[in-house]
């Protein structure tokens, strides 16, 4: 079968840095090193992620209108979507995957209007936060009659997706995100520490999450108080940037604890720091499936986190990890200090964390069921 046979057009939101567009380049990558061939429309504008992926064989198109915000955005999109209708029709996709609400939506109506025979749409995160958006939820009704499968990332995205969305059953699967190999870094713990200004012998908690409010950061820094009552010399990484950032600041100073806490904002080197670091903890109030949990384990870090969404999908309570309610300051630091205070169990944890990504999240197990998806969905149109 030819690359043109095996032609699959991604439309995501945005290819800003966060876990939804991370996972979809890899797989957008993944699926060209297979001999497919594969295109990303963007919404929004250039972005570094765009640059590696055209570096992979990928080719990508942005709209520069994440959103129609404004009139020049919503012209854009306008424009955008005329032309992609157009470019689909002269050259049209066998599959069409649309990720993130504006995505999805702008490529299922897309994809109908040119006539491509398969259209796919991925939910990656609870739907608590189209409550008050009608029109958007509306544009979505529509979009899902256009739809043949909806992909979510973790069951507990599915049974939302079903109870808000009343879908049948039948058309929503699930796929869980998968993560590429992680190689080990020998010199990381002295270097990224050294960058961070954090001694080797200090216990360090990490935690990767964009710094905007359901991520539960307002809870961690209390819970962090707590914990550094009986570990003085703790120190903690919060990896990512976003607009709660002042207002975290301004949290830890009030609590006193801004000498044991290390703003990183937005790396390229996650990896590295999580290697770096001694436990992962993520504080979420809401959480699809956190692509940050499994690099966290990936790295051989024990997990504290928040028992929400997808998250004991992935922590094995007891084995790989501990799971507390969310915003519960008392019960995050107890779990973390547990983990500090016990270096035999926090290792073995670690281990089983890596062998558990190892053997249920890999990026060779999630492209291979989007591929079988694909196929089946070409099957069923009588496409293969």
């Amino acid at each position: 079968m030819s690359a043109d046979e095996r032609f699959v057009a991604f439309v995501l939101t945005t290819l800003d840095t966060g876990g939804a567009e991370g996972q979809f380049a890899l797989l957008a990558a993944a699926l060209a090193a297979r001999g497919h061939r594969v295109e990303v429309t963007c919404l929004g504008c250039s972005s570094p992620l765009a640059t590696s992926l055209r570096a992979t064989g990928v080719t990508v198109y942005e709209l520069g209108a994440r959103t129609p915000s404004s009139l020049r955005n919503a012209w854009r999109l306008v424009c955008g979507f005329a032309s992609t209708v157009v470019r689909w029709r002269g050259d049209t996709p066998r599959v069409v995957h649309g990720v993130l609400l504006h995505g999805y939506i702008f490529g299922a109506f897309a994809a109908r209007l040119a006539g491509v025979p398969a259209v796919v749409a991925s939910r990656r995160s609870l739907g608590a936060f189209k409550a008050h958006r009608p029109l958007l939820l509306g544009l979505e009704r529509l979009a899902t009659r256009c739809t043949d499968v909806v992909v979510a990332n973790s069951a507990a995205v599915r049974q939302d997706t079903l109870e808000r969305e009343r879908l049948d059953p039948a058309i929503v699967r699930v796929i869980h995100n998968g993560l590429a190999p992680f190689v080990d870094v020998p010199d990381a713990r002295e270097r990224l520490r050294r960058g961070l200004r954090t001694s080797v012998e200090m216990p360090v908690a990490v935690m990767v999450a964009n710094l905007i409010a359901y991520k539960g950061h307002d809870v961690l820094l209390p819970a962090w108080r707590h914990v550094l009552e009986r570990h003085p010399t703790a120190m903690l990484w919060l990896v990512g940037e976003g607009p709660e950032r002042g207002r975290l600041e301004t949290l830890a100073h009030t609590l006193g604890i801004e000498t044991q806490i290390r703003f990183a904002g937005s790396r390229v080197d996650v990896r590295e720091l999580l290697a770096a670091a001694d436990v992962l903890v993520h504080a979420s109030r809401e959480e699809g499936f956190s692509n940050a949990i499994l690099e966290g384990m990936a790295a051989g870090l024990p997990v504290v986190a928040t028992a929400v969404g997808g998250n004991p999908e992935a922590v094995v309570e007891g084995e790989t990890g501990v799971l507390v309610p969310a915003d519960d300051a008392v019960a995050l630091a107890s779990a973390i200090d547990q983990v500090i205070d016990n270096s035999t169990v926090s290792r073995a944890w670690g281990t089983a964390g890596r062998a558990r990504v190892a053997a249920s999240f890999t990026i060779d197990q999630m492209v291979a069921a989007y591929e079988m998806l694909y196929a089946e969905l070409l099957i069923r149109k009588g496409q293969a």
